[in-house]
């Protein structure tokens, strides 16, 4: 048996056989060794089809990101769990930081004084 480099993602096209193998009833160990890919592997394939139904990459929608500048984590996770998609924190905050969009609070600024109000006129 050959051996398989570790890669972060697995293709399209492995995932639909994986799940097309398990519905002809075949195990996981069967499935893992005809595929070359880790039991745990095809656990999670399986896993994850049977919650989403597709085999596909979940993707945070675009346009919150982008458009909402302001809005929190837990807003974004309460927004697409209305649109019946379950995220966890950690893939939207991964997800905002590959955009550059850091949790960071703005840097606090003293109010004017009475002598700044007056430079300024």
């Amino acid at each position: 048996m050959e051996t398989r480099n570790k890669c972060k993602e697995l293709s399209v096209d492995l995932r639909e056989k994986t799940v097309e193998k398990h519905g002809q009833s075949q195990d996981y160990k069967s499935i893992s060794r005809d595929l070359n890919v880790p039991v745990s592997t095809v656990r999670n394939i399986i896993k994850r089809f049977t919650a989403h139904g597709t085999v596909a990459n979940l993707k945070i929608n675009e346009r919150i990101v982008d458009k909402e500048l302001r809005l929190t984590f837990k807003q974004i996770q309460a927004d697409l769990q209305t649109q019946g998609t379950t995220v966890s924190a950690h893939t939207i905050h991964r997800h905002l930081n590959e955009k550059g969009r850091y949790g960071r609070r703005p840097r606090r600024t003293p109010l004017l004084t009475q002598k700044h109000k007056k430079a300024r006129l």
